[in-house]
């Protein structure tokens, strides 16, 4: 939530006027920010430090907070009304005296530029906006300051006259005071001090205080909520102008009682809390203060964004808003309650059909046992033939979203223990009890732990701003538009590797955001934005199988070695990363001809600041360790496997306050259970033998000596089909099979790491993975996308192939050096 809507849902309405006018003074920094650009274009600006703060966006700055004002009746509170008339009767008898200067600013507005000015009439335009802006400013400060003096002013006098009512009420007989006769009587004239002598009643003196007490709090937020505009302002302000206006001006506002002396207003509390606990809780302050605090307003605010709510924020946008043909009579009601999703027939349908066929014809599944090899019963070939229907009618739903991905997952739940599939040593098949004691174990497998760990992670790094920080504080030093293509490039591996590469093209796409912006300009600085969101792209995808833990294919790679074939963390990186070194270069040669980014001026990247504090320093020492723990390989024995682990960080994370049941919530669940679902059907179709009878198959076709080919085989075909149904998709349906070929090779992690590799190579489509997704949604200022489908299909389809040639050669003689 932007701070603007934290304003106007917090302000006291009646008090609006006199608040910082946010959006007014936004609409200013982005006229700035315009012509701070077009001084760059025309090469007249300095290269300074900027502030990156990416929780305002442009969307907040085309909000009119006229529009939205408060507009509620106001309450008669004596301090308010008093201060309020006092100002309006000032205003109406000088119009355009210092009463009207409290209602406005009276400052024009922004000047449009014409497209041939030269730089020195962006210069002087600037500084006359620049002007106009700190007119704004100063004005809203001499507004707030003498509001606030009044407001305390009248405060002081309310709670003289409440010290006198007070003690003419404990003055009075008890017989009377403890009467209920006038209780009763109209509430008028409640805020006016009674006279001595003059009997006063018990629940207007009450309502009084608490009314008063009320206002005090308020005056207290007005100060505050004053504070934080005009800090976050001038932080925005300075982001987009590189000016250091911010620190001068909140020096300033320290020196004023308004915003940093609150003491009076606070003393003004304590007198009428142990006014109130004299009159009404027999001096009892600790219950006098209770019962006026439950009358104070609660503020409302915001938890720090994380990387899965950027991520989650376009599905559910789309999933909450919907068009519908107007011009004729619509019942608006209904529509709201339509449902706007249905089941795609032909898909869902043609699957159908394909697992009844294959039930109707057992003989396939019989005929895959190879002369010569080992003896199935027929109990266990009847159970691989039902177990290969279910797995052709979920790999047809997955590989065309027939239904949502994950909801094809939780139909292999009730469809593995119905079907019969798995089955015990001798070939029986399990009763349903046991079948779903077996499905549900392999529900809380170690891969998914280790796919929610890493969210985890992710989310407490984008939740504090440590991911920003690093990647800014790198991008910032760089001055050569090439050199900032491989900086990216490099950076989308590593922030892969840490953090998934769901999250790194989200985060890397909005740290460059203002840059993309500064380059909009013109067609020619368009291609230079293509370029880069590019080499984002594709240094993601490839970073999906960076580490174990950098994107769920991979963690499905990772789960799969266990036992006697299990491979510790650091040997994963022995042979990812230098696979991934060669990769980025091959495909930084490519985007170079393609683009030529050489010949573009690079504008200044914004560097993000973040003041580190106790729980930065729990959530990146707690990456830190999680990765030793991993790589260790003596200690993860000592816990017992990789998924034990990974539960560590999640009970630090979330059982210290650094993310909350909301962060829980907003985790991509969605593909922890796509996983899931992936693991049950791997499990099934291992315990009915499936998968060693279609390898047998494949291994009398290709050869038993023929490693090599069957690595080309193999890879060729994962980097082919993961354009079409994902790469998690891919991996989930097909390293079962390349596992157990491997097995039988004697090389099950070189299989297994070469089709997670090429899963992740595959990037020829929009739809291929999450990085393709998100770089074809990154739109300009006036929503314009930057890429096209095309863009992606020809660039994309060439890394596809270069990725794959790359893992073909050099990586099958490195996994052999590596004796996988």
């Amino acid at each position: 939530m932007r701070f603007s809507d934290t304003l106007r849902l917090n302000a006291k309405a009646e008090w609006w006027e006199y608040y910082v006018p946010y959006d007014e003074l936004k609409r200013r920094i982005s006229a700035l920010k315009y012509l701070r650009d077009e001084l760059f274009i025309r090469g007249h600006t300095n290269r300074g430090e900027e502030v990156n703060h990416a929780e305002e966006s442009s969307d907040e700055e085309r909000q009119d907070h006229e529009e939205v004002s408060p507009r509620r009746k106001p309450l008669r509170r004596s301090a308010s009304v008093r201060v309020l008339e006092e100002i309006k009767t000032e205003t109406e008898k000088h119009p355009h005296g210092y009463g009207a200067m409290l209602k406005t600013t009276g400052l024009p507005h922004d000047e449009l530029i014409p497209l041939d000015a030269t730089a020195a009439e962006v210069h002087a335009t600037f500084n006359r906006q620049e002007s106009l802006f700190q007119g704004v400013l100063q004005n809203s400060v001499v507004r707030i300051e003498s509001f606030y003096g009044r407001m305390a002013n009248e405060l002081e006098k309310i709670t003289k006259e409440l010290e006198q009512d007070a003690q003419v009420f404990l003055n009075q007989p008890p017989q009377r005071s403890a009467s209920n006769e006038t209780e009763n009587l109209p509430l008028l004239n409640i805020h006016e001090p009674s006279s001595p002598g003059v009997h006063l009643n018990p629940v207007r003196l009450r309502r009084r205080f608490l009314e008063h007490y009320q206002e005090l709090g308020e005056t207290i937020n007005f100060s505050s909520l004053n504070r934080t505009a005009f800090d976050k302002i001038l932080k925005k302000h300075d982001k987009y102008t590189s000016l250091t206006s911010r620190w001068s001006v909140m020096q300033q506002l320290d020196t004023s009682t308004t915003f940093t002396d609150v003491t009076c207003i606070t003393l003004l509390q304590n007198r009428t809390v142990n006014l109130y606990a004299k009159v009404f809780c027999n001096g009892q302050t600790a219950q006098a203060k209770k019962e006026l605090d439950e009358n104070l307003r609660y503020l409302i605010v915001w938890d720090r964004s994380t990387v899965w709510r950027e991520v989650l924020r376009t599905e559910r946008r789309v999933s909450v808003f919907h068009s519908i043909p107007g011009g004729e009579q619509v019942d608006l009601g209904k529509a709201a309650h339509a449902v706007t999703w249905r089941p795609q027939i032909v898909p869902v349908t043609i699957a159908i059909l394909v697992f009844l066929i294959l039930l109707l014809f057992p003989q396939v599944t019989r005929s895959l046992p190879v002369k010569n090899g080992r003896e199935y019963s027929m109990a266990t070939l009847d159970a691989a033939h039902r177990c290969l229907a279910l797995t052709a009618c979920v790999v047809i739903l997955w590989a065309t979203e027939g239904i949502p991905l994950y909801v094809t997952s939780f139909l292999v739940v009730p469809g593995a223990i119905l079907l019969r599939v798995f089955v015990n040593s001798d070939g029986r098949p399990h009763s349903a009890h046991e079948a779903s004691k077996e499905v549900f174990g392999h529900l809380s497998s170690d891969t998914l732990l280790l796919i929610v760990c890493v969210y985890a992670l992710g989310a407490a790094l984008s939740k504090f701003d440590i991911d920003k920080v690093v990647a800014t504080a790198v991008l910032s030093k760089i001055k050569r538009a090439e050199v900032l293509l491989l900086a990216l490039m490099t950076l989308g591996v590593i922030v892969s590797m840490f953090v998934s590469n769901v999250a790194a093209p989200v985060l890397l796409n909005s740290v460059m955001m203002p840059t993309f912006n500064a380059l909009r300009s013109s067609n020619y600085n368009r291609r230079y934005v293509e370029c880069l969101l590019l080499g984002i792209m594709v240094s993601s995808n490839i970073g999906g199988f960076a580490s174990p833990i950098s994107s769920p294919q991979s963690a499905v790679g990772f789960g799969l070695l266990t036992g006697a074939n299990a491979i510790s963390f650091a040997k994963w990186l022995y042979a990812a990363l230098p696979l991934c070194a060669l990769m980025v270069l091959v495909f930084y040669v490519a985007l170079s001809i393609i683009y030529k980014p050489s010949a573009y001026n690079l504008p200044p990247v914004p560097v993000a600041s973040e003041k580190f504090s106790f729980p930065h320093f729990v959530v990146t020492g707690t990456l830190v360790v999680t990765i030793f723990m991993w790589a260790y390989h003596p200690l993860t024995a000592v816990f017992g496997s990789p998924g034990i682990v990974a539960v560590i960080p999640i009970l630090i994370l979330f059982g210290s306050g650094i993310l909350i049941k909301e962060d829980f919530n907003n985790l991509p669940w969605d593909v922890v259970y796509l996983v899931a679902g992936g693991v049950v059907l791997g499990a099934a179709v291992e315990s009915c033998k499936l998968l060693d009878l279609i390898a047998e198959r494949l291994l009398y076709v290709i050869g038993t000596e023929q490693l090599r080919l069957t690595y080309v085989v193999f890879s060729v075909f994962l980097a082919l089909v993961a354009n079409f149904v994902s790469h998690t998709v891919s991996a989930i349906v097909v390293l079962p099979l390349v596992f157990k070929i491997g097995v039988s090779l004697g090389h099950p992690k070189m299989m297994v790491l070469a089709g997670t590799f090429a899963a992740s190579c595959a990037m020829a489509l929009p739809i291929s993975s999450f990085p393709n997704i998100s770089a074809i949604q990154v739109e300009d200022e006036t929503g314009d996308a930057y890429l096209r489908t095309n863009d992606i299909v020809k660039v994309g389809s060439l890394m596809t192939v270069l990725a794959t040639i790359v893992l073909l050669a050099p990586g099958y003689d490195l996994m052999l050096w590596l004796h996988l």
